[in-house]
């Protein structure tokens, strides 16, 4: 799509990203006006819309005779999936993944999408990729299944539902490869990252369950709400399918994703009780020779003043300290198999 720009009277000139499929050809218009005319016709049009304020959905909308609730609806930054009947329109909302470095990052800008007897009328803030495919797609699409508006319409869901998976098995993959390393090393920064993924897998859960849920209310008056024609069921049900698998994935992977955390925290706590047993046997390796300090230090005058023979010597001065490293080494040895202790950098 190119940048365009539309001067309603009165008005500064607002920047607007328009993009119009019709039975007629796919093509970018040079205003939001242009294409609120055409879609304004008898043949049905998607229009696609990027913008940087609410100008030009407003252009199209009174155009079109949009209604009230419908443009306000379009017009609001949601903040959770949606997909609902109004008045005179269907609405949804289904984040479109932006890419960044890391998959668990990855922040959602939600698409907006109204379908109505005669059009379908996408939103978006930014540019979508996904939106540039399903565009490609519907253009290659026989005539009759342009002007199909419920079929565009879940093509769409599908493509933005779709998109998903190559986040999910990117995120999988990293969780097999964690679980691996947690086998033989916990490195603190594995911590955060898991964390992340957490988080990711934790919003997808709940937006899918939202969306899930908005589904399932209205799955038994689909073919009744605005826009919708005979023959939908087939297609509707095959999107609820598509989400409910891909909210099972999620779920999966997050289960997974907290397995390894517990497995993080097990090996921490693991070194943690090792650091602990080593201290454990240090202290008792010194327990002899503090015995023996303790007890040559006090001022007795049997130590002081009677024992001046050699084989006090000998016995007090060679044979108790060799005794005592001896003993020294015994419990040594003990502790190390009684505690269990051995590489610190192993789990």
């Amino acid at each position: 799509m190119s940048s365009m720009s539309s001067t309603p009277a009165g008005s500064a000139v607002t920047p607007v990203r328009v993009w119009v499929a019709s039975p007629a050809g796919c093509r970018t218009l040079a205003s939001a006006a242009e294409a609120a005319r055409l879609a304004g016709g008898d043949s049905f049009a998607w229009i696609d819309l990027e913008e940087t304020g609410d100008a030009g959905t407003g252009q199209i909308s009174e155009v079109l005779d949009l209604g009230a609730e419908t443009f306000e609806m379009l017009r609001r930054a949601d903040h959770r999936p949606r997909f609902m009947p109004l008045a005179d329109a269907i609405y949804a909302a289904v984040p479109a993944t932006a890419p960044s470095a890391s998959p668990a990052d990855r922040l959602p800008d939600y698409v907006c999408l109204a379908l109505t007897e005669r059009f379908l009328l996408t939103r978006h803030s930014t540019p979508c990729p996904v939106l540039a495919e399903i565009r490609d797609q519907y253009s290659s699409l026989p005539e009759e299944a342009k002007t199909d508006g419920p079929a565009v319409l879940f093509m769409v869901l599908d493509g933005l539902v779709r998109e998903k998976e190559p986040q999910l098995l990117s995120l999988g993959a990293r969780l097999n490869e964690i679980q691996v390393m947690l086998r033989t090393s916990s490195p603190p920064e594995v911590h955060d990252e898991i964390m992340g993924i957490l988080r990711a897998l934790t919003e997808l859960v709940q937006g899918l369950t939202w969306y899930g849920s908005d589904l399932d209310d209205v799955a038994g008056t689909i073919e009744q709400l605005p826009g919708m024609r005979g023959g939908v069921i087939e297609r509707f049900s095959h999107h609820c399918g598509r989400v409910s698998r891909m909210r099972e994935s999620a779920r999966d992977y997050r289960q997974q994703a907290k397995d390894a955390f517990d497995h993080y925290s097990s090996n921490a706590a693991n070194r943690q009780g090792q650091l602990i047993n080593v201290l454990t046997v240090v202290a008792a390796l010194f327990l002899p020779l503090t015995f023996l300090t303790g007890f040559f230090g006090m001022d007795f005058g049997v130590l002081v003043n009677d024992l001046k023979s050699t084989w006090a010597f000998v016995v007090l001065g060679l044979l108790l300290p060799a005794a005592s490293v001896a003993i020294t080494l015994l419990l040594y040895r003990r502790l190390l198999r009684r505690f269990g202790v051995g590489n610190l950098t192993h789990p």
